[in-house]
Order: C-alpha cells, then structure tokens, then sequence
C-alpha cells in the first residue's frame, strides 16, 4: 500500500532491473511520507576502472575477439551525479553516498574460476573450440595471479547511498 513502510534496503539490484526510475518510483510510492525518518539504502556497481573483479573476464574475451552479447553494463549508475539526478528526480535527497571497497575472499585461481561457470560465461564458453576456450581460461589465471601480486587481494568497490524523501 502507499506510504506503509519506514525504511527500503536495495543491495545491488538498482543497476539490473531494466528501468531504475520505476523501482525508485514504487519505492517512492510505498515510503511513508509522512514520517521523516522514513529512507531508502542502497547500493551499485561503483566504477568499472576500481572493479577488477566484474570486469576482467569481459576484457579478456574482447582481447580475443570473442562477441559477448549485447546488455547494457552494470557500471551504468556508478556515476555519483547521474544517482544524485535520478534520485532527486524521484522524489529522494542523498543523507549519505561513498564509493567503498569491499575485500573478496578470493586468494588462489580455484576460488576464481567459478566466474567462468556462470550463466554467460558457460554460454560463451559453449561455442569455443578447445584452444580458444583453454587460451581463455590461461589468461584468467594470468590476469587474476597478476592482480593478487600486485595489490596482495582482489576488491569489489560498490556506492552506498542513504537518501531520504525530499
């Protein structure tokens, strides 16, 4: 119902639905407006360039001219202006916004390689030939022992952002 719940939490899903104004918008409409206290937190995909994690695999493929299929990226709200704007343009004004980094538990090329059995990897490893599909997975192993010895840990930066109703 409108105005019934005091707080939201959206914890990386604003940047994969289709249309980020109308999740703000229903949340907007279901926040009590008549409670000050009442807010929404949430957080993106910070910037590409910080996120060695989401973005490495893709940059490989690429290298190797491989086609991955047409999506729009995750980075697109990682920009601190453009969520300023599309909140502000549904009804929120940022308390709180921080690009923070977030250490992963990886340390070794096993803890890695299940970001090659995801959906859209299997998919795309699927129509590779053995050499292409093996010179592949060698260079996500180089790129990832690479990362852990030259910054000693693989990091995921997200923006975090507290808004209230404007």
């Amino acid at each position: 119902k409108d105005n019934e719940v005091k707080r939201v939490i959206s914890n990386l899903s604003l940047h994969l639905v289709s249309n980020p104004n109308k999740m703000l918008s229903e949340i907007y409409r279901i926040l009590d407006k008549n409670d000050k206290t009442s807010s929404l937190g949430l957080s993106v995909w910070g910037r590409k360039e910080n996120n060695f994690y989401m973005r490495f695999i893709s940059e490989i493929y690429k290298r190797n001219n491989i086609e991955l299929p047409s999506t729009r990226s995750n980075f697109h709200l990682s920009d601190m202006e453009e969520m300023r704007k599309l909140l502000n343009e549904n009804g929120f004004k940022i308390n709180y916004m921080k690009y923070i980094s977030i250490p992963l538990s990886f340390r070794g090329f096993d803890d890695i390689k299940s970001l090659l059995n995801s959906p859209v990897n299997l998919n795309i490893m699927k129509n590779l030939n053995e050499d292409l599909k093996n010179k592949i997975i060698d260079e996500v192993k180089i790129e990832f022992e690479k990362e852990i010895e030259l910054n000693g840990k693989v990091e995921f930066e997200g923006l975090i952002i507290h808004a209230v109703i404007a």
